[in-house]
Order: C-alpha cells, then structure tokens, then sequence
C-alpha cells in the first residue's frame, strides 16, 4: 500500500542504518525487506532472545505507563519506534505474562 512505501522510502532516504527500529513483528518483516534499518525483533527465526525482545516489545502495546515506555526503549536500544495507531486500541498481542496485558474493564 501506498502508506507502506512512503514509509519504507523516508527510511531508505534518511540514511538511518545505524538507528535501531522497534515495530510489531508484522511491519518489521516487510521492514527488513524493503529497508536498510536494523529492525529490534522480527520474524525470520526464533530464538529464546528474540522471543524475550518480542514480549518487552509487546507490552508498549499493552497500556503502560510513559516510564515503563521509555524504560523499554532503553533496554531494547532502540532508537526509533514505529507505533501502529490502529493497534493501540485493540492489540491482538498477549503477553506470555498475563498480569502485564490490558485489562478491558478499566480501558
């Protein structure tokens, strides 16, 4: 889509190899294909490190606080974040913490 390849050449434009992007496991796929940008987690194999990356990932989509934000930005070494509007709301993520998801009867 359009909106993707804006995206994928403001990347490739703004020379941005050496910043480290952090993006849900969906857009960072098509990230590491169309981009130069070290990409934190993404889905070309599994491993326990990668799993550990992908679940600190997942819970800024989960209803933190702008610490805990922050905080996981610092431990990932990411520089950058792709946060995806339509998953802020709704996030199909659930963390293999269950205590750290959202809970729907107070958002």
């Amino acid at each position: 889509d359009a909106d993707l390849a804006d995206l994928y050449d403001w990347f490739n434009n703004e020379d941005l190899r050496s910043s480290p992007v952090l993006a849900s496991m969906n857009l960072a796929g098509s990230m590491r294909a169309f981009t130069d940008v070290p990409m934190i987690i993404h889905p070309q194999f599994e491993s326990e490190n990668l799993r550990k990356r992908v679940q600190k990932a997942y819970e800024l989509y989960n209803c933190g606080s702008e610490e805990s934000f922050a905080r996981t930005m610092r431990e990932l070494k990411a520089q950058l974040v792709i946060f995806e509007y339509s998953r802020c709301f709704f996030t199909p993520y659930k963390l293999d913490d269950k205590r750290k998801n959202c809970n729907a009867k107070k958002h």
